[in-house]
């Protein structure tokens, strides 16, 4: 009789869900921190656009909003944005309450527009929406009991 073999693997780490804000309004800077942290993101945040580049190098972004339109450049800090971190999803964002959470592809280049408002819950909405951010996955109730540490399934 030959012995067994194991292996036991380690689950795999899911990827840091890092996000880089920049918008020069405080308050809608504070409701897109907000909105993230509640979609379980660790946020940075700066007024300026080329601050939140730096902020982008320190670590693994998934996700970098940039003020469209702001005379400090977000849209040339978006641009950038792609060639120092190509992984990380980039939009520009701008003021607005009523009307779709985005906008059409028109004017926004190759960024998606989202438009912000005071409201985080409202942030947070639009950006499930919007694609930016995944959304909460629903776990089946016919999907099989995960893996027990031996690799196998439950009890048999």
């Amino acid at each position: 009789m030959s012995p067994g073999f194991s292996i036991d693997l380690p689950a795999p780490t899911p990827r840091p869900r890092h996000a880089v804000v920049a918008d020069p309004d405080p308050v809608l800077r504070a409701a897109l921190v907000d909105a993230l942290r509640r979609c379980r993101f660790t946020v940075a945040a700066a007024a300026d656009p080329m601050a939140a580049l730096a902020l982008l190098s320190e670590t693994e972004t998934a996700l970098a909003l940039f003020r469209r339109g702001a005379e400090d450049g977000g849209e040339r800090a978006a641009a950038l944005a792609v060639a120092l971190s190509p992984h990380t999803r980039v939009a520009l964002t701008v003021p607005g309450r009523d009307g779709p959470g985005t906008a059409d592809g028109a004017g926004g280049g190759p960024f998606p527009i989202l438009m912000l408002t005071a409201d985080p819950a409202v942030v947070a909405s639009r950006l499930s929406e919007s694609g930016l951010i995944p959304r909460p996955a629903r776990q089946s109730p016919h999907r099989p009991a995960p893996p027990t540490a031996r690799g196998r399934r439950g009890p048999g």
